[in-house]
């Protein structure tokens, strides 16, 4: 619905802000309410997360708030995401977190068995973070439903 992309579209005002999504609803939506907010710099685009249609060091930024835990397959977003980072680039991520202990896990398997969602505790999101390449993982929140974190993309080093 650009509720993330429209916020940050007026922070950079002279940035273009691109956001993806799956649902033609959504994108249809977010669309109007780009129009009414006069936003110019905001492209939207349909597409999944699996296939991320942009080429290599591409965006500053990435943002996935609300649908990492949604994905069939973590890891393979995640390399995505990485991809089409550019060397120094940031990671944001907000996703349903897994309390822990036993009883957090059960209900981690019973969300993912009946509704499809997953869940991460921090450990967990940041090893699959640092399984694909990211660095300087940082939980910025884990309280409750939500968890907040953020990586890097690392830095090219210099060919010798």
């Amino acid at each position: 619905s650009g509720i993330y992309t429209r916020p940050i579209a007026c922070q950079v005002p002279a940035g273009t802000v691109v956001g993806l999504d799956l649902s033609l609803p959504m994108l249809r939506y977010a669309s109007r309410r780009v129009e009414a907010e006069g936003l110019h710099n905001v492209v939207l685009i349909h597409g999944t997360a699996l296939q991320l249609p942009f080429p290599p060091d591409r965006f500053d930024l990435v943002n996935c708030c609300g649908a990492l835990h949604l994905f069939p397959d973590v890891p393979h977003v995640l390399g995505e995401v990485q991809r089409v980072l550019k060397p120094g680039g940031c990671f944001t991520v907000a996703a349903v977190r897994q309390r822990g202990g036993s009883m957090g896990r059960l209900g981690a398997a019973h969300r993912r068995r009946i509704f499809g969602v997953d869940a991460f505790s921090p450990p967990e999101l940041e090893s699959r973070l640092v399984s694909v390449g990211f660095e300087g993982v940082r939980c910025h929140y884990a309280k409750r439903l939500w968890l907040i974190m953020s990586a890097h993309k690392p830095v090219a080093q210099p060919r010798r």
